[in-house]
């Protein structure tokens, strides 16, 4: 029997802090949820979308707890190898929608492709008219898979918030269209899914792509370690967006190089 694609649920996105996070993507027609804080000393301030996964802008919020976790918590420790290695911001991390997180890794042990460390805690979330719910997530997580990382998140509430009033983008933008990671020498990031998945299927929610760097350059323009390509619909670019056209090998898009490790780009979809 064939194993169903995982859905992608979110994209870890580390910012040197949540003010320039908030800064950057509001100025490329996003509007960000409020920002949120971790018990483990990050904090986020999302950006989510009418459909598909969403962003997790990651900032330390709190520097004690954050140190506090390394060692211990492999959420933090792969956001604090991150930030000692790249450029910000960058994407860190996949994060795949999970029933049960704790199946998730008992499957990935059997394969011997899990970090043992299960973690589970609880955050507050504020909607756009400043209501708040509390929120709980179990994440188990994956060893071998490191460009970007993966982990599975299971969601313990019973209730999902409401985030209508959240993905109503001055961009047009409706959806995560592709991923586009930049294929380095000797890495196999298919190879090293399938393995932890346990099928060929890749992720479902948005198309994930590697491309060498030469192709890469001729599709966007520029290099960078990732790029995210949003579809965007009846679009109304803000004046001043540091977004620039480029003809690209699969159209024309409206491209921001955020850093060297990555580039946001917008291409026009029909109605």
């Amino acid at each position: 029997m064939t194993t169903p694609p995982r859905a992608l649920d979110h994209l870890v996105l580390p910012f040197a802090d949540l003010r320039s996070a908030r800064e950057v993507l509001s100025s490329l027609g996003f509007l960000v949820a409020p920002d949120a804080q971790h018990p483990f000393g990050t904090g986020n301030a999302c950006v989510f979308l009418e459909s598909g996964p969403y962003l997790e802008p990651l900032a330390i919020a709190d520097a004690d707890a954050y140190r506090a976790a390394l060692g211990i918590n492999p959420f933090v420790e792969r956001d604090e190898a991150v930030r000692r290695a790249r450029a910000l911001p960058a994407l860190s991390a996949l994060a795949l929608a999970s029933d049960d997180a704790e199946s998730d890794l008992r499957r990935m042990t059997d394969a011997h492709r899990a970090d043992p460390r299960l973690v589970a805690f609880s955050r507050s979330f504020e909607a756009a008219g400043g209501a708040r719910k509390d929120l709980s997530f179990r994440l188990a997580f994956a060893q071998g898979v490191t460009d970007p990382a993966l982990f599975f998140c299971q969601p313990l509430h019973e209730d999902a918030p409401d985030r209508s009033a959240l993905i109503r983008h001055a961009n047009g933008a409706r959806r995560l269209e592709r991923i586009v990671v930049a294929q380095r020498q000797g890495s196999d990031l298919f190879g090293a899914l399938a393995a932890v998945l346990g099928t060929d299927a890749p992720p479902a929610g948005a198309t994930l792509e590697t491309a060498p760097p030469a192709q890469f350059v001729a599709e966007f323009g520029t290099f960078a370690a990732c790029a995210l390509i949003f579809a965007v619909h009846d679009p109304s670019q803000p004046d001043g967006s540091p977004a620039e056209a480029f003809d690209g090998a699969r159209g024309r898009l409206r491209v921001a190089a955020l850093s060297s490790s990555l580039l946001i780009a917008f291409q026009d979809m029909p109605t």
